[in-house]
């Protein structure tokens, strides 16, 4: 992997787990990690994970585990870690 491609790896890692918070829209979060379109995050974060972020983020929460209730949110940024090795 290039050193371009890994910090683009980084930088859309790190927007995930931001998304994943659930703290910020998508595009505050692309401006947080460095970009300055939110169309070129959004296109560069579909290439990566395959959705755009919105979807993604909804389709990991929806995938994560209920306990007693209450959700586990554990298992969803290790989910999103393990996915984005992957590639």
């Amino acid at each position: 992997m290039s050193p371009l491609r890994y910090q683009k790896h980084l930088r859309l890692l790190s927007a995930r787990r931001q998304l994943l918070a659930g703290d910020a829209t998508a595009a505050q979060v692309a401006h947080t990690v460095g970009y300055t379109s939110a169309t070129q995050f959004s296109r560069e974060y579909r290439a990566f994970y395959g959705l755009p972020p919105v979807q993604d983020i909804t389709r990991v929460r929806a995938s994560t585990t209920f306990r007693d209730g209450c959700r586990s949110d554990e298992g969803a940024v290790d989910q999103a870690v393990s996915m984005s090795r992957s590639r």
